[in-house]
């Protein structure tokens, strides 16, 4: 899948890290760190990444999920107690 968005120059170059336990089972640079210079991407390059607060936060909810210390049926007032009062509106209608 990179390859493909490197081939369509959506992005010059990216580096991949597979992780379990510890333990790297793949780690790979693919592409070019600078389109003009065309300089292969190095194993410890440095990118400039926005708006990372979702994923992050997707991680480590996963990360609960699989230990246990989350369910998806938790009610997120669970966790955030000032949630517990909430209400949703639907066609105008408040929800409760």
């Amino acid at each position: 899948m990179l390859l493909q968005h490197i081939d369509k120059h959506d992005i010059s170059g990216a580096v991949t890290l597979v992780a379990r336990r510890g333990r790297i089972g793949h780690f790979e640079t693919h592409g070019v760190m600078d389109l003009e210079s065309g300089r292969v991407m190095q194993s410890d390059a440095v990118f400039w990444i926005a708006s990372m607060s979702k994923p992050i936060t997707a991680v480590a909810m996963l990360m609960m999920l699989e230990g246990g210390r989350l369910h998806l049926s938790d009610p997120v007032s669970t966790f955030i107690p000032s949630f517990r009062m909430m209400k949703s509106r639907r066609f105008g209608r408040a929800r409760t």
